[in-house]
């Protein structure tokens, strides 16, 4: 399984207890295979599987959660 990765700007990621939900909440989607996170700089970095997982399907889980993202409407 190969696995891709995309970054997102979340500007409201400003605290370990937003990381720990919002990972919590992406860990849980089918095709996830790991988080990071730069919190200085407010991306997040997931590791996916494209079988199973867009990063549309991402950004709306993450926008869904209450994290607007730079560049999303």
């Amino acid at each position: 399984m190969a696995l891709d990765t995309a970054d997102f700007v979340i500007p409201l990621l400003r605290e370990e207890r937003q990381i720990l939900d919002l990972g919590n909440s992406l860990m849980a989607i089918t095709g996830v295979g790991a988080i990071s996170v730069d919190l200085p700089s407010h991306t997040i970095s997931i590791e996916y599987d494209p079988a199973y997982l867009s990063p549309t399907m991402m950004r709306a889980c993450i926008t869904g959660s209450g994290y607007p993202l730079v560049g999303a409407p």
